[in-house]
This record gives structure tokens, C-alpha cells and sequence, in this order.
């Protein structure tokens, strides 16, 4: 008698179907909502195009799991979701292709720039969930209907260059916690509107450029890193609003009505390292108050009435990028900055300087480690070459419209760092380009302007093959 084979429990088969079934039932719920899903993204993607706008598709995480044949079989569209909108400028745009979007879900990037935004269209944009970047460059709309973009708590980057907005508009996204950089570049919002933003303290950037504000109405937004009010009305009572923005490490105050005054406003500010003067009502009497902010790495004071005053900057040893081009600065406020021992780049052009501040900026034990050094339109002459061999790092020289001549290039022979070169404008001929054939890194030289010919220039070039030389231009004669 053989024995029977052991049967499988009813109960025990009965799961497995079970579990068969609500695994096919679940599968087929997935499969619909992707299905769903791909089809709201196609209608989305035909009417965005139809409106004029470009759209840029991302795969979705579960595009990597699922086998290539699977994809295949099912078409485009189903693991991938919709990144980066951009409406064409000039575009009427309504709230039709924005609610299209916000059905098939997934934006991050929407760039509206230049369109004519329907009120419509600026409610619809309040359902885009996920949203991190919105662009409203350009745009014009009615500034009142922006409280509709409130509920877009995942924004992060919001641009309203050149568009309607104003200080009640503004004040309408005071619930917006989450943005992070803020761009009013070219509108009419001034304190009040930023005053209402003060609980904004993810802000770390943000560019308001030729807007009304004068500075008064930034003191809440103290998580600023990044600030630029380049020809705003930026003024020294304004300044007062800055001096509790202990975060900022970026100032752009160009082309602004800040003085010495204002200046006495920022020497808390202990993080700042980048600060643009340039253009502003500064003076020499004002470098004391930067001269206490020890973290600044790049000034610009161009085009100001700075003077020697900069002697008080002495003190500034992370300093790598100084700008000082059309101010009065002359030799004694060079020499006085022989001693910043972390400055690489040093702008000159159009200033007093001549060859005793040459002489005194490299009379320190160590002379500053300068990479690029301009002294365009100086007095600098031939003497002041021997002193500028002294500086070993240098590889940028530029000495354009100088009183530099042929006697003086022989002068340069120790600045062996030298890439580029010019002498432009200068009394600099054939018989003086024999001074620089040491200089092997040399590869760019610029005499433009001077009486050097093809002569001198070929001469140089045997010794140096790799440089390029800019020579005077000569007019073709015409022929008869």
C-alpha cells in the first residue's frame, strides 16, 4: 500500500490567493494612478505648449526600478514628471495653462518672465504645490492679486525684476516663510514693503538694485548673507537698518547716496568680506570705520573722493581684492598698504600714484603677493618698474597710457610670473621690447599705440614663440 501524498491545507491556500489577489488589486490601482498621472502630463505639456511656453521633463525616482522592456511597452510619460516651465516673452498668459500644471503636480521651476499675467492666472499660480522658484521678471499685473502666491509654502527663489510690484503687493507675501532669495531689482518697492518681511528668516539674498529703498526697512531681516541695493536710495540714514544684519558677508552699496556717516552704521558687521563702494559718497575720513572690519577680503572704492585716508586699511590682512580706480589715492596711501600680506589683485587706474608709491608699496619685508596689478593712465615711469620686479607673483601688468619707455622694460626683467602685459599708449618702440625677452611666461602683450612695428615684435617672438602681440594699427594705403 503506497502512501498518499500530503495535501496542502485548505486554509493555507486560501491565503495565498488571498494575498494573489490584493497584490493584483494594489498593482492595479498603481498602474491606473500612474496612468492617470501620465495622461495629465501630456494634457499639461499640450497646453503649455500651446500657450507659448517650453517645457523641460525629469525622470522620477521609480523610473531607475522599473525594466527598460516595461517602459517601453507602456510609451513616454509615465516615470518622468514635469521640472522647469518657461513662457515666451510677450506672451498673454491666463490661468489655463497654469491650472493644467498644477493637475499634473511635480513643477519646481516656473518662469513667467515678460508675459502679460492675467489676475487669473496669478490666483491659479497659489495651487502649483511644490513650487521652489517662481519668475515674474517683467511681468505686468495687478500687484494686489500677489497675496494669491501666499500659499506657496515650498518657495524658495521668488524674482519680481522689473515687474508691478510695489510695497502693498510685497506685503501681501509677508506669510511666505520659506523663501530664501528675493529678487525686486527695477520696481517700486521701497522700506515699508521689505519692513512687512521681517519674518522672513530664511531670506539670505536678496537684490534690490534702482528700488526706493533706503535701508531703514531691512533691520528685521537679520538671516541676510547676500545684499545688493546698487542704485537704490540707499543713504546714511538708511545705513541704520543694516547695522543689526550681523549675517551679511556680500554689500553692494554702488552708485548710492552712502557716505562717511552711513559708513559708521556697518563696522559691526564682523562677517562682511565682499563690500562695493564704488560710485558712493565716500572719503578718506571714512576709512577708519572699515578699517575695523577685519573679515573684508574684496573693497571696491572706485570713482569716489577717497584719498590717503586709505592708509587705514592697513589693517586689513584677509584683504585680496582691492579696487581703487579714479580716487585721489596717491603714493603716501599706497606705501601705507605695503603690509597686506593676503593682496592678490590691486586697481589703480586714473589715480595720483607714481613711482614713489611703487617704491613704498614694496619697501615691506615681504611686499604684497600681488597677481594682478593695474596702473592704467598713472604717472608710474620708468623708475617705478624696478620696484614693480619685486613683486614675484605678479602674472597681470597693466601700465596702459603710463609714462613708461624703453629705457624702463629692462626694469621688468625680475618679474618672471608675467602672463600678461600692456603698454598701450606708451613711448615704448622696437628698440625696448629687447628688455622683456626674458620673461618666458609671458603671452599676451598689448602695444596698441606705440611705436613698436613688426620688427621689434618678430624679434621678441624668437625668443618668446608662445606670446601673442596686439601692434599699433596700420591702415592699408589704398591702391590707385
Amino acid at each position: 500500500m503506497t502512501d498518499a501524498a500530503p495535501k496542502v491545507p485548505r486554509r493555507r491556500f486560501t491565503l495565498r490567493v488571498r494575498w494573489l489577489l490584493i497584490a493584483t488589486a494594489l498593482m492595479a490601482v498603481a498602474l491606473g494612478l500612474l496612468a492617470n498621472g501620465a495622461a495629465g502630463r501630456r494634457r499639461a505639456i499640450e497646453v503649455v505648449r500651446r500657450h507659448g511656453g517650453v517645457v523641460l521633463t525629469v525622470p522620477t525616482p521609480l523610473d531607475e526600478w522599473v525594466p527598460e522592456r516595461v517602459r517601453r511597452s507602456l510609451g513616454p510619460g509615465w516615470f518622468e514628471r514635469i521640472d522647469k516651465v518657461t513662457f515666451q516673452n510677450g506672451v498673454e498668459l491666463g490661468a489655463e495653462p497654469i491650472r493644467a500644471l498644477a493637475a499634473a503636480g511635480g513643477l519646481r521651476d516656473l518662469d513667467v518672465g515678460g508675459a502679460e499675467v492675467a489676475e487669473e492666472a496669478i490666483e491659479a499660480l497659489g495651487a502649483l504645490d511644490g513650487l521652489e522658484s517662481l519668475s515674474l521678471t517683467g511681468c505686468r499685473f495687478d500687484p494686489s492679486s500677489l497675496g494669491a502666491l501666499a500659499s506657496l509654502d515650498g518657495l524658495q527663489s521668488l524674482a519680481l525684476i522689473r515687474s508691478d510690484v510695489d510695497d502693498a503687493g510685497l506685503a501681501g507675501l509677508a506669510a511666505l516663510k520659506g523663501v530664501q532669495i528675493l529678487y525686486i531689482d527695477d520696481t517700486a518697492v521701497g522700506d515699508a514693503g521689505l519692513k512687512a518681511l521681517s519674518g522672513w528668516t530664511s531670506l539670505h539674498t536678496l537684490y534690490a538694485s534702482r528700488t526706493q529703498v533706503t535701508g531703514a526697512g531691512l533691520k528685521g531681516l537679520t538671516g541676510l548673507t547676500s545684499l545688493t541695493l546698487e542704485a537704490s536710495s540707499a543713504d546714511d540714514a538708511g545705513m541704520a537698518g543694516l547695522a543689526g544684519l550681523t549675517n551679511l558677508i556680500e554689500l553692494d552699496l554702488e552708485a548710492t547716496a552712502v557716505g562717511d556717516v552711513g559708513l559708521a552704521q556697518l563696522a559691526g558687521l564682523v562677517r562682511l568680506s565682499d563690500l562695493n563702494l564704488a560710485t558712493t559718497c565716500v572719503t578718506g575720513a571714512g576709512m577708519k570705520h572699515l578699517g575695523r572690519l577685519a573679515g573684508l577680503a574684496t573693497l571696491d572704492l572706485s570713482w569716489t573722493a577717497v584719498d590717503d585716508g586709505v592708509a587705514d586699511l592697513a589693517g586689513l590682512k584677509n584683504l585680496t581684492t582691492l579696487r581703487l580706480v579714479r580716487t585721489r589715492v596717491g603714493d603716501v596711501g599706497l606705501a601705507a598698504l605695503k603690509d597686506l600680506g593676503s593682496l592678490q589683485e590691486l586697481a589703480l587706474d586714473d589715480t595720483r600714484v607714481g613711482d614713489a608709491g611703487l617704491a613704498g608699496l614694496t619697501s615691506g619685508t615681504t611686499p604684497p603677493p600681488l597677481i594682478y596689478l593695474s596702473l592704467n593712465r598713472t604717472a608710474v615711469g620708468d623708475a617705478g618698474l624696478a620696484h614693480l620686479a619685486k613683486l614675484r607673483t605678479l602674472t597681470h601688468l597693466k601700465l596702459k597710457a603710463t609714462r613708461v619707455t624703453d629705457a624702463g622694460l629692462p626694469n621688468l626683467a625680475g618679474a618672471t610670473a608675467l602672463a600678461e602685459l600692456d603698454l598701450a599708449a606708451t613711448e615704448v618702440g622696437d628698440a625696448g621690447l629687447a628688455g622683456l625677452v626674458g620673461l618666458a611666461s609671458l603671452r599676451y602683450l598689448n602695444l596698441s599705440g606705440t611705436k613698436a612695428g613688426e620688427d621689434g615684435a618678430e624679434m621678441l617672438r624668437q625668443s618668446l614663440p608662445s606670446v601673442q602681440i596686439a601692434l599699433p594699427y596700420k591702415a592699408r594705403r589704398r591702391e590707385e
